[in-house]
C-alpha cells in the first residue's frame, strides 16, 4: 500500500538517478553524498567549539561509538540515508550560526534542515528559539543586540522561504481528509475520530519504541542520564571556553524530552491514560528526536577536546592518540557487526529473484510479516508490509485494518487443521493480491509455484 509523500525535497534531489542507475548504486551515491555533507557539519561546528582538527576528529570517532552502544529513541544518523541524514547535517551548521547569532547563515541551513526532514529541522529551530527566549529572561541579552534586526528578520524570511517545499507537503500529509475514505467508514465514525485512531496506532503500537516513553528500555534511560550527567560535570569542572552559546540549545532539548516524559507518563493501555487523544498527538512529534541525537554530539565534542588537551604535554601523545584513535576505529564497526541482525538470507534473496523474474511489475504479493526488503530485491508491491507504516491518518488506518484482516484470516483458515484452497481463494478475494509468499503459513494443501528451503510462493488467482 501506498503512502502520502512527507519527504518530497529529499526524493527529488535524489530519485532522479534512478532514472539512470539502479537501487544499489543510488544507496551508495546517496550515502556517500550524505556523510560528507555530515562531515562537512562536523568539522564546521567542531571548529566553532573546540578549534583542534584533530580533537574533531577523536570526538567523531567516540560520538560513533556512542551511536552504536544504542539510543534513546532509536534516532540514528549515520548508517544510511534518508532525508533526516542531510537534515542533520543543515542543523548542525544551523546551530553553528546560532552561536555566533549569524542569523542569515542560521535561517538559510534550517530552512533546508526542515525541507530535508520537517521534524529534524522544526526541532532544531525550537530549540534555538527557547535557547534565545532564556538568555533574554536570564541576562536581558535579546537575539537582535547589537544591531542585529535586520539580519534576524532577513533569516526569518530565508528559513521559511527555504522550507517550505519540505514543510508544505508534510502539513498536508498531518492534515485530515475533508471525509472518511469509503473503505474505512466501517472503522471510524468520522475524520476526527479517525485522526484520533491513527495517532494512538502511530505512537502506542507501531511506532512506540521512538514515540512513547513507557516502552524505552530502563537501561536507555539510564545511559543517557549518565551522559548527561557527565557533559554537565564537564560543563562544570573542565569547562570549554566556545561552548557557553551551545548548552543553553541543549538544555532546550533535554527540556524537550523531559516535558514529553510528563505528557506520556502513565498506566498501559495506553487508552486508560487521562488525555490519551491529544498526548499522542504530541508525541508523534518525535520529541526525543533531537536530545537523541545531541547529547552525545556534544558529549563526544566535549570529551575529546579534554583528552586531546591532556595528551597535548605527554612525551607519548603521539602514541597514545594514535592507539586510541584505532582502538576507537575499529570499536564501531565491530560493536555493529556484533549487534546487527544478519543481511537477508540467500532463500528469501532467491525468492525475490524469482518474483523479479517471473512475474508483471504490477503483481502484487502478500509476504511474511518480517519482511522488511521485498520491494527492494523484488522490485514489486505488498498488500500491506508491517515495516512500511504510511504517515497520513487514512493511510495508518487502513494499514492497520489491513494487519488485524491478515490475521483473522489465519486464525479463521487454520481452525480446520490446514489452509485449503478455498482459504487461498478468500485470501485473494480479501487482498486482491495475487501471490502468496510464506514461511510460517503452513500445511497449505495447495502445489507452490516456487519453493526452496525456507519459503514457498503460492499463486492466489489459479487454484481451483
Amino acid at each position: 500500500m501506498a503512502s502520502s509523500d512527507a519527504h518530497y525535497v529529499f526524493f527529488y534531489c535524489l530519485g532522479w538517478i534512478l532514472d539512470h542507475f539502479d537501487f544499489a548504486f543510488t544507496a551508495i551515491l546517496g550515502r556517500a553524498l550524505g556523510l560528507l555533507l555530515l562531515a562537512y557539519a562536523w568539522v564546521t561546528l567542531g571548529m566553532r567549539l573546540v578549534g583542534q582538527s584533530r580533537s574533531i576528529l577523536l570526538s567523531l570517532l567516540l560520538f560513533l561509538c556512542l551511536n552504536q552502544i544504542g539510543t534513546l529513541s532509536g534516532e540514528w544518523i549515520v548508517g544510511g540515508i534518508e532525508g533526516k541524514v542531510p537534515a542533520w547535517a543543515f542543523g548542525l551548521l544551523a546551530m553553528r550560526f546560532a552561536i555566533d547569532r549569524r542569523w542569515v547563515g542560521f535561517g538559510g541551513n534550517v530552512g533546508l534542515s526542515v525541507s530535508f526532514h520537517p521534524v529534524v529541522g522544526a526541532w532544531v529551530t525550537l530549540a534555538v528559539i527557547c535557547s534565545e527566549a532564556g538568555q533574554l529572561i536570564f541576562t536581558g541579552n535579546p537575539a537582535w543586540s547589537g544591531g542585529k534586526m535586520k539580519q534576524l528578520m532577513l533569516g526569518a524570511v530565508l528559513a521559511g522561504v527555504l522550507a517550505s517545499p519540505g514543510l508544505i507537503p508534510a502539513l498536508a500529509v498531518l492534515r485530515p481528509p475533508d471525509e472518511v475514505p469509503a473503505e474505512l467508514r466501517s472503522e471510524v465514525r468520522d475524520v476526527q475520530h479517525m485522526q484520533a485512531k491513527a495517532n494512538y496506532i502511530q505512537v502506542f503500537g507501531r511506532l512506540k519504541h521512538h514515540l512513547d516513553p513507557v516502552d524505552f528500555p530502563p537501561y536507555r534511560w539510564i545511559q543517557y542520564g549518565l551522559m548527561l550527567a557527565v557533559w554537565i560535570a564537564l560543563l562544570r569542572f573542565q569547562p570549554l571556553a566556545n561552548t557557553s552559546r551551545l548548552w543553553p540549545i541543549m538544555a532546550a532539548a533535554t527540556l524537550f524530552a523531559l516535558l514529553a516524559v510528563w505528557i506520556g507518563y502513565g498506566p498501559r493501555p495506553a487508552s486508560q491514560m487521562p488525555g490519551y487523544a491529544w498526548k499522542a498527538s504530541v508525541l508523534k512529534l518525535y520529541p526525543f528526536r533531537f536530545v537523541d541525537a545531541l547529547l552525545p554530539m556534544v558529549l563526544a565534542l566535549h570529551v575529546g577536546s579534554v583528552i586531546y588537551e591532556t595528551l597535548k604535554n605527554n612525551a607519548n601523545r603521539t602514541r597514545i592518540a594514535t592507539a586510541l584513535m584505532c582502538v576507537l576505529t575499529f570499536a564501531a564497526p565491530a560493536w555493529s557487526w556484533l549487534s546487527q541482525p544478519p543481511q537477508a538470507a540467500p532463500d528469501w534473496l532467491d525468492v525475490c529473484d524469482w518474483c523479479a523474474t517471473n512475474t508483471d511489475e504490477q503483481t502484487l504479493y502478500i509476504t511474511p510479516r518480517e519482511a522488511r526488503d521485498f520491494k527492494w530485491y523484488a522490485q514489486r508491491a505488498e498488500w500491506v508490509n508491517y515495516k512500511d507504516c504510511p504517515q497520513d491518518a487514512a493511510g495508518i488506518v487502513e494499514w492497520n485494518r489491513r494487519l488485524w484482516r491478515m490475521r483473522e484470516w489465519r486464525v479463521a483458515s487454520i481452525a480446520d487443521g490446514s489452509y485449503s484452497a478455498n482459504d487461498l481463494r478468500q485470501l485473494a478475494e480479501l487482498s486482491s493480491a495475487e501471490y502468496l509468499i510464506t514461511q510460517r503459513i503452513q500445511p497449505i494443501e495447495a502445489e507452490p509455484v516456487y519453493r526452496n528451503a525456507t519459503y514457498r510462493i503460492y499463486r492466489l488467482l489459479e487454484n481451483p
